[in-house]
């Protein structure tokens, strides 16, 4: 499955973001996650980024993630977070 985020990326809207694609993990599927269309960030883009990829882990699940905006990009290296997330380029 594969799905776009738009729009602001903060703190209002990561909790409904977080509900929605917990429901898209689906054990041993796979998501792929663009940030093409994702025009804000903050930290808790990050924190958001890192339990998805927790959550992929546990259920077994395939999680790429894809055209992450500049500015969430340096706040990932900044925490250094890279390794972590499952970060495709292109």
């Amino acid at each position: 499955m594969r799905l776009e985020l738009t729009g602001a990326l903060d703190g209002k809207e990561v909790a409904r973001y977080y509900h929605q694609l917990n429901r898209q993990l689906v054990v041993g599927g796979g998501l792929e996650l663009s940030l093409a269309g994702v025009t804000g960030v903050d930290s808790t883009s990050v924190a958001l980024l890192v339990s998805l990829a927790r959550l992929a882990k546990a259920k077994q699940c395939r999680l790429s993630i894809k055209s992450i905006p500049a500015s969430l990009r340096r706040l990932i290296v900044v925490a250094r977070l890279s390794e972590l997330l499952p970060i495709v380029d292109g």
